[in-house]
């Protein structure tokens, strides 16, 4: 089951507990420097007319095949049809959860292949924290977390989604964070030429093979990539971007986990 996506037709998949919510007004939280946005190669061919107009690919949630949608418009349906994009403050993290949804994928053999956006964010952008917490139970189809939530004057929803324990209420654990842009005009400049990207994919490989912390978007479930197939599948991913076709094996090795005995090969 999908962190990020909840259904809302009660034939299809539905989620497994019950909704409850907690928006706090924060003062407005200052914005990230840059953010991430994770695809393949298909998709890309989509997105080209607007990055190389310097724009953002701005897309509105609708249900999938499943009738499962992301989950921020699924417990706010009132704001679906709103532009948006997903993004992820870590380049590495933000390629998905290793053990429940990634969004870099590569399947060479499908000409299927990983592909980075990264956007520079204006100081200035407005920034909304939306804090879900997630309990025991079930959600009902179409149900309204919280009708009042108004994305008037915002340019980035911060939203952190919560689970709390089955043995403890009260306690609860960080299932996942994104950042989804609502104002495209929030962004000061978007990347994805191989040139402008190659800066980050080269430090998202230096911290995987050194063993620093990574930013998980589903810290419960990935320990922010401790684990060796998680690093590897992400630094597969990586070093098929830095070094293209020629490394296509090897990396492919990586990102399959093939390699989990040790075999050195990029460390």
């Amino acid at each position: 089951m999908s962190p990020r996506k909840s259904s809302l037709n009660r034939n299809n998949f539905c989620l497994l507990f019950f909704l409850t919510f907690s928006l706090t007004a924060y003062a407005e939280t200052s914005p990230p420097t840059e953010l991430f946005h994770w695809t393949n190669s298909r998709r890309m061919e989509a997105y080209l007319p607007a990055l190389e107009r310097g724009e953002i690919p701005m897309k509105v949630s609708k249900p999938d095949r499943y009738g499962a949608l992301d989950t921020f418009f699924a417990i706010h349906p009132h704001l679906i049809g709103t532009p948006a994009l997903f993004t992820w403050r870590d380049v590495v993290g933000g390629m998905g959860s290793t053990k429940v949804e990634w969004y870099a994928k590569m399947e060479l053999d499908k000409e299927i292949k990983p592909r980075l956006i990264v956007m520079e964010v204006k100081p200035g952008a407005k920034v909304l924290p939306v804090e879900s917490v997630m309990t025991s139970g079930q959600l009902p189809p179409g149900f309204n977390l919280n009708p009042n939530l108004s994305l008037d004057g915002v340019d980035i929803v911060e939203h952190e989604f919560y689970q709390t324990s089955e043995k403890d209420p009260n306690k609860k654990y960080l299932w996942f964070r994104e950042y989804i842009i609502v104002n495209p005009k929030a962004i000061a400049k978007v990347k994805h030429r191989w040139t402008d990207i190659v800066p980050y994919v080269d430090e998202g490989i230096r911290r995987l093979e050194s063993g620093q912390e990574i930013e998980a978007i589903s810290p419960s479930l990935d320990s922010s990539f401790r684990d060796k197939r998680s690093r590897d599948r992400a630094l597969g991913v990586l070093q098929y971007i830095r070094f293209g076709p020629s490394a296509a094996p090897m990396c492919e090795d990586l990102y399959r986990g093939i390699n989990d005995r040790g075999s050195g090969m990029f460390k």
